[in-house]
């Protein structure tokens, strides 16, 4: 079994298996963001119901990966345009659309993704920022090959756990 794969933006590792069906490759991404304006470090997750990983799939995140920074200030503008204009649907207080007031790298941090094996949906997640919608599990914005296509509020989602692999 393959326990690393060498990808334009770094090595994946094989980190666990998750419940009976899927692997769970993980690698990090780090660069100087035009966006942030600084060195970043992206997590990048592929979940794979095999233990290997295709060449399909990996073509397809290097793709995204390394232009990532064109994919944050998709998600950002769109977040920014829904957030505004429907604050109830995303559960935005008054306190939060202050902070809309701001560019969104300023709001929100530590964005991860996640691929799925033979999927052209895919994940950018913001684990960290000012939103109050940010707690617990941070903010998802699911795009589908490089169009936006819907915002996750993820204040309903469950933490995987250790031990779920046994």
């Amino acid at each position: 079994m393959t326990q690393k794969y060498t990808t334009r933006y770094g090595e994946l590792r094989l980190d666990t298996k998750i419940g009976f069906t899927d692997y769970y490759w993980e690698g990090v991404f780090s660069y100087k963001s035009k966006i942030y304006q600084k060195q970043i470090e992206v997590c990048v997750a592929i979940f794979s119901p095999k233990e290997q990983i295709s060449d399909k799939t990996l073509r397809f995140s290097e793709e995204i990966v390394v232009k990532i920074d064109d994919y944050l200030q998709k998600a950002f503008e769109f977040m920014q345009k829904s957030f505004v204009v429907n604050p109830k649907e995303y559960k935005i207080t008054q306190k939060d659309l202050t902070f809309l007031q701001h560019p969104m790298q300023e709001v929100l941090w530590c964005p991860n993704i996640s691929f799925y094996e033979d999927d052209l949906e895919w994940i950018l997640r913001f684990d960290e920022g000012q939103l109050s919608i940010c707690e617990p599990y941070g903010v998802a914005v699911f795009f589908n090959e490089k169009e936006v296509n819907f915002i996750d509020i993820l204040d309903d989602a469950e933490e995987i756990s250790d031990d779920e692999n046994l």
